[in-house]
């Protein structure tokens, strides 16, 4: 029973991750699929930044799914969730962002190959500094 409540947990909290990371938030669900794909003007300053963001809330991510894994109870794996949400707010927040601007920024990396490859690059180097 234990376990099966910490796969579903971890389940959850996962989602929960991704879903922010990929910023399919409330705003991206009210966009129409028809809709024409986002404007994919992102200053180069603005794509290393988001991919800063990007790194400090998949390492956040990491740390809180430990916790995720430890929670003892459904609430318990709700309140974790909602830290990890607040938490990974506080981080986009701090880079000087918006969520909106990062849901922006995540919709045009879906919709244009290029800036995501670049995306992809400028991960690399900061990979590199680590």
């Amino acid at each position: 029973m234990r376990k099966r409540l910490l796969q579903g947990a971890t389940a959850t909290f996962t989602a929960l991750a991704m879903a922010f990371l990929l910023a399919t938030n409330a705003q991206a669900q009210d966009i129409p699929q028809e809709q024409a794909p986002p404007d994919t003007d992102v200053a180069q300053e603005e794509l290393e930044t988001f991919a800063e963001i990007y790194v400090d809330v998949d390492e956040v991510r990491a740390e809180l799914e430990a916790e995720m894994a430890a929670a003892d109870s459904p609430e318990e794996a709700q309140q974790v969730q909602q830290q990890a949400n607040e938490t990974m707010t506080q981080i986009v927040e701090g880079h000087g962002m918006s969520i909106e601007r990062y849901t922006e920024i995540t919709q045009a990396l879906n919709a244009d190959p290029e800036l995501h490859d670049e995306f992809q690059s400028i991960l690399g180097q900061i990979d590199g500094l680590l």
